[in-house]
């Protein structure tokens, strides 16, 4: 499990080079985004310990179990959770991964990524089941020149801003 709360976090995420470039500019783009559009609302900067932050999920971390980051295990961790959404991003060939939003409350979510195909047939069948289709099938992401991100809907924006606005 990696935890990203702030820019120094996805520097150290960047520097180890465990994750494919492409995954983690999925979570620096994400991260960046939620930073900008969040901190408009008061002018202040973004804190992700008042109103969220993202975790990536390893393959061998216990999604039954995430009580460190607030699900525990009497309550299914992020099995037991209802998702605000569950998109699946088909990053390259051969890599698709699946972010997960979850609202804790009106003013906390957390945003989690888990690479696809790398789970068990229960934590699978549940991301599946929860995706935006119903069947997980996966939403290309076209980069621009500059390496930003086109050309999809982006349900993470308007529900951080949406939670940030309550």
């Amino acid at each position: 499990m990696r935890v990203i709360r702030g820019r120094i976090d996805l520097e150290c995420l960047r520097a180890a080079r465990v994750l494919p470039e492409a995954y983690v500019g999925l979570v620096e783009r994400d991260f960046e985004r939620a930073a900008r559009e969040l901190s408009q609302g008061d002018g202040g900067a973004h804190d992700p310990e008042a109103s969220g932050y993202w975790v990536i999920l390893e393959p061998g971390d216990n999604c039954r179990d995430l009580g460190l980051v607030g699900l525990n295990p009497e309550d299914g961790g992020l099995l037991g959770c209802w998702p605000e959404f569950v998109d699946r991003l088909e990053l390259g060939p051969g890599l698709s991964v699946y972010r997960v939003l979850v609202l804790y409350n009106n003013e906390y979510a957390m945003t989690f990524y888990l690479e696809a195909d790398k789970w068990d047939r229960e934590v699978e069948g549940w991301l599946r089941n929860n995706s935006d289709d119903g069947r997980g099938e996966n939403v290309k992401l076209n980069t621009d020149a500059c390496g930003g991100t086109t050309g999809v809907p982006s349900n993470f924006a308007k529900e951080a801003k949406r939670v940030a606005s309550k």
